[in-house]
């Protein structure tokens, strides 16, 4: 029975191997699906002649879905591709790069994956008549049900999204340059009418790999890699012509919910203030709750202008994730508060201003951090302090910028591996009752910091922790705790918290 039971697993693999196996018919490579039709995922380029008809039929099976990146390529001559009308749905990717002059979506295609005709020279969209997805508009690929912009063809003029699309796709205006602004001044800022009031969503890649200048009115969700750029662009900026090899100008106020990972990285952003300051650039990331996601503005730049600093106000913030201010600059202030009353070199973060922090992630703030000298965390719900959150692993080059003072609020229950390592300057720490886990190195190479109190919540205290801080470290413990019995294991100078020195034998 069981040898039965083994050959038939067999068999089962055999079948599905079969399934997932790769064949050519003539120029296209494909896959059988399951209900026996056929996906295209390759296309032989260096043999291709001219126009391309996609058969109804390869390898005797019906051609019903395009995969992703099935005819991606670069530097193709245009050619004009015709679909058959069983193809259901298009890949992501499918066309990247293709020099198109024009294709048709056929009336069964339903489906259309993010980035489908991302960098094509596509010069026009055919959109069988009567499509109950599918629509142009000035020969722009909309999809009519989600209110998607789905392609923007290169040889079209950028101009006006019509009012009623929600979302721009994905790798939409991918490696474009995207000039919306008649003239910026400090106090007046006019713009040509692009994004919809109507507009709430940017998707992944949209702008990606080049610049944009405009508005983003009522946009709340930034989606992953929306503005990315490969490239590190801080050293191309000109103070006094605001030119920049790539730059993302938002000339509104923002009032997001997400802003997805990588969204900004690399990139130089300009986000305009609310109100000009002579001495100082404030400006309020958004208005409403919301999330930054990993790496979000990791190696961003945020030139100022006329001023000393950029401020950004992260008021209002809820989950900041790993390395998502890891960022090289001196000229930006993070003000996680009210932006004209908290000191500029302050992380505060407390229950009114963060009412629904849980998270700081894993280098949240970079592992370079000199313009940060006092960190609060006490906020109601925040439970943890990630990996390298504050983590400064270079020598300190500013003899009086850098970390000074850390305070955890009771809300805190995790401070992580790594998290406050390196910061030479520290001298103050503050931790409340309710924190249970310090992680291993978490307090590493403090070197200034002499005096801490573990509190009797603690329940487990990571390796290293306080090595190479202050050879006058006193660790104050409550007595009969954790704390205690792990500061004497240890060897660390401690003392129980309450308990004198009895000096009363001096008298006897």
């Amino acid at each position: 029975m069981k040898r039965v039971i083994f050959v038939l697993i067999l068999l089962m693999l055999c079948v599905v191997c079969t399934a997932a196996q790769a064949e050519k018919d003539g120029l296209y490579i494909y896959e059988i699906n399951e209900d026996n039709t056929v996906t295209i995922t390759g296309y032989d380029w260096a043999n291709n002649h001219g126009d391309i008809y996609i058969p109804e039929m390869l390898g005797n099976r019906l051609v019903s879905a395009i995969g992703d990146n099935a005819f991606a390529t670069r530097d193709n001559e245009p050619v004009s591709i015709t679909l058959p009308d069983g193809i259901r749905s298009i890949g992501e990717l499918a066309f990247r790069g293709v020099a198109i002059k024009y294709i048709n979506i056929p009336l069964n295609t339903t489906v259309i994956g993010g980035g489908a005709f991302a960098e094509c020279s596509v010069m026009q969209f055919r959109v069988a008549s009567g499509h109950q997805v599918f629509a142009t508009i000035e020969n722009a690929l909309y999809n009519k049900q989600t209110k998607t912009l789905i392609a923007w063809p290169t040889n079209k003029e950028i101009s006006e999204i019509p009012n009623g699309i929600v979302e721009i796709g994905d790798y939409v205006f991918y490696g474009r340059n995207i000039d919306l602004t008649y003239r910026v001044t400090v106090v007046d800022i006019e713009s040509k009418p692009f994004i919809p009031d109507s507009l709430t969503t940017i998707g992944r890649y949209a702008f990606a790999e080049g610049s944009f200048e405009g508005s983003l009115n009522n946009v709340s969700v930034i989606k992953d890699y929306a503005f990315f750029t490969v490239k590190e662009n801080r050293n191309h900026f000109n103070h006094n012509s605001y030119y920049m090899e790539s730059k993302i100008l938002i000339t509104s106020q923002l009032h997001l919910s997400i802003i997805g990972s990588h969204a900004f990285e690399n990139q130089n952003v300009i986000l305009y203030p609310p109100e000009y300051k002579k001495d100082d650039w404030y400006c309020m990331l958004s208005d409403t709750p919301y999330e930054i996601g990993e790496y979000a503005f990791h190696n961003t730049y945020f030139p100022s202008y006329q001023t000393k600093h950029c401020r950004l106000s992260l008021m209002n913030l809820t989950s900041i994730g790993k390395y998502a201010f890891a960022i090289d600059i001196e000229n930006i202030r993070i003000v996680p508060g009210n932006e004209y009353t908290i000191e500029p070199k302050t992380v505060e973060i407390q229950e009114g201003d963060f009412r629904s922090l849980r998270f700081i992630g894993e280098c949240a703030f970079g592992e370079r951090i000199p313009w940060i000298s006092y960190v609060i965390l006490d906020c109601r719900e925040l439970k943890s302090v990630g990996t390298s959150a504050f983590e400064c692993n270079y020598h300190n080059h500013f003899d009086d910028d850098g970390v000074k003072s850390v305070t955890i609020g009771s809300s805190v229950t995790i401070i992580a591996d790594k998290a406050f390592k390196g910061c030479e300057l520290l001298e103050s720490l503050t931790l409340s009752e309710g924190l249970e886990t310090i992680g291993s190195e978490a307090f590493m190479n403090c070197k200034k910091l002499a005096e801490i109190s573990i509190p009797a919540s603690v329940t487990y205290i990571g390796n290293n922790v306080f090595d190479n801080c202050s050879d006058k470290l006193v660790i104050t413990v409550e007595a009969g705790s954790y704390g205690e019995i792990w500061a004497r294991t240890c060897g660390y100078a401690y003392k129980v918290n309450g308990q004198e020195d009895d000096t009363s034998w001096l008298t006897n």
